[in-house]
């Protein structure tokens, strides 16, 4: 019998390393008084895979707001680097991920930073199991000519990686003449949020758009958050006819410098990062398996196993609106008079998939991280959840999804006394259908306990018998039994009676000729 295989992309192998360092300001920083906000990116460079164990190397990049002693914000820019060694899933390490599952960073003192991350690096393999029947036991090398295989087509999804690495990107910023001139940069945060996928002629197109976040000082000493916004378009060769495509932008390296313009003002912001594409294909195939196995001639006792395999079933690129409000009296100790700085951050995401209604619900926290002006530079915090739902149609027994949910900050500002509050999340989401498949591992032949020696029996069918559980029970096939009857299929649909051949036990030498 020809090998069949089925491929499960089910195992994973999660491991997690934890960071918990001290960060001293340098002398040219004033003493913090305040710190605001802290984001983090996991930068991966090293991934070393075997069949028994994996490492990972790589660095966290922390990006900490600030107010000091002096009234002055300040970003702080501090990068700690980690290794992971973990074991592996059997087989050779085709598909890793590495995501920051949370940070956080503290004021020890005025001179000193405490920083926290907790980073969860999982590995995913493409599992290929055998269907091949094996025989064992009494040493019939005939049964193998007497046996009769029921075989099932079933689904699944393969996946590789491809990664378009540094890719550069830069452009001029340039403000308006109604705002004044540049002193300083803050930070900028850059980051690229996928709309739209398209594969066409073998090519990835995508489409998005890539927002900068720029908070700087002007010359009279207020700080202005601006954004630029760009459309980002880019595509991917050779995608292989993949099913499925889960992409994701990576942002690095971002520098941000002030030069004149042709009126000798500094309004232009000189914006250089580099961006690579995180691709990951899946492919959707077909394979069979042995479902059942019989002998026209001998009992036979089978080993089944059972295996999960992914179909998918929705890929979907799509936004969210969030619109929030709360009174400023319940965050703040005195008159906010201005919005300075905002950002928010995704810091939860739980996937709920409910086959019985269609429906998959995406939920998780928001959170706003704000600087605000009253008589002195202070923060705050707001958090509020979010939810979407989306119909899709799933008949696995479970469901499998990949997702990356990102946060763009839109707008906060300040009406009434009630702080106003906007952002739009992108989701970028895969959900599979997980079924499992019961198939023939081994199957041992033995001799029969009784003799039927009557060429044919009379049968009247069940209302719930198939034609392949009536030969396996009477040790016939499906084909003598459909020439037996001039049946014109496999159908029993209206048939009262059936005459059931006996096949005659064959020779080794027979089997053999």
């Amino acid at each position: 019998m020809q090998d069949n295989h089925i491929i499960s992309i089910k195992k994973q192998v999660h491991e997690t390393v934890e960071l918990n360092n001290d960060y001293t300001l340098p002398d040219y920083i004033v003493d913090v008084r305040k710190l605001v906000s802290c984001d983090a990116r996991v930068v991966l460079q090293n991934v070393y895979g075997t069949a028994n164990s994996f490492s990972f190397e790589g660095e966290v990049n922390y990006s900490i707001l600030v107010i000091c002693e002096d009234n002055s914000i300040k970003n702080l820019i501090y990068s700690e680097e980690f290794s992971l060694n973990g074991n592996g899933c059997g087989c050779e390490v085709s598909v890793h991920d590495c995501r920051l599952e949370s940070n956080v960073a503290r004021l020890v003192s005025p001179r000193k930073l405490n920083c926290r991350s907790k980073i969860v690096v999982t590995t995913k393999n493409n599992i290929e199991e055998s269907t091949d029947t094996r025989y064992c036991g009494l040493g019939m090398p005939e049964a193998e000519f007497t046996t009769e295989r029921k075989m099932a087509k079933c689904g699944y999804l393969m996946f590789f990686d491809e990664k378009v690495q540094n890719q550069h990107a830069s452009r001029d910023i340039e403000l308006t003449s109604t705002k004044d001139e540049i002193a300083s940069i803050v930070y900028c945060r850059v980051n690229t949020y996928i709309s739209e996928r398209k594969v066409s002629d073998g090519k990835l197109f995508l489409r998005g758009e890539t927002v900068a976040e720029i908070l700087y000082e002007n010359t009279n000493g207020n700080y202005i958050k601006h954004y630029d916004r760009v459309p980002f378009n880019d595509i991917i060769e050779n995608s292989n006819g993949a099913g499925a495509h889960m992409c994701e932008i990576l942002i690095s390296d971002i520098k941000a410098a002030v030069r004149n313009n042709s009126f000798g003002e500094m309004k232009i912001i000189e914006l250089d990062y580099t961006y690579s594409i995180r691709c990951r294909f899946y492919i959707e195939k077909e394979s069979e398996v042995v479902a059942d196995v019989y002998s026209t001639e001998y009992d036979v006792t089978c080993k089944c196993n059972s295996l999960a395999a992914m179909k998918l079933n929705s890929l979907f690129s799509s936004s969210l609106s969030v619109n929030d409000s709360c009174s400023t009296d319940e965050l703040a100790d005195g008159d906010i008079l201005e919005i300075v700085d905002h950002n928010a951050t995704v810091v939860s995401v739980n996937i709920k998939p409910d086959p019985a209604k269609s429906r998959v619900i995406i939920s998780g926290d928001l959170k706003f991280d704000i600087v605000y002006k009253a008589e002195e530079y202070g923060y705050l915090t707001v958090t509020r959840p979010y939810k979407y739902e989306r119909e899709f149609e799933c008949t696995g027994e479970d469901v499998y999804y990949e997702h990356c949910v990102n946060a763009q900050p839109i707008s906060c500002t300040i009406e009434k006394g009630r702080l106003l509050l906007n952002a739009e999340l992108y989701f970028n989401v895969m959900i599979a259908a997980v079924s499992q498949y019961e198939y023939i591992q081994e199957a041992e032949f033995v001799g029969c306990n009784s003799e039927n020696n009557s060429p044919v029996i009379i049968y009247y069918p069940n209302k719930d018998d198939t034609l392949w559980q009536i030969a396996k029970k009477y040790k016939t096939t499906c084909k003598d039994i459909i020439s037996a009857n001039s049946l014109n299929s496999d159908s029993l649909d209206g048939i009262k009676v059936l005459l059931l051949p006996k096949k005659k036990k064959k020779s080794i030498y027979n089997a053999i000729i």
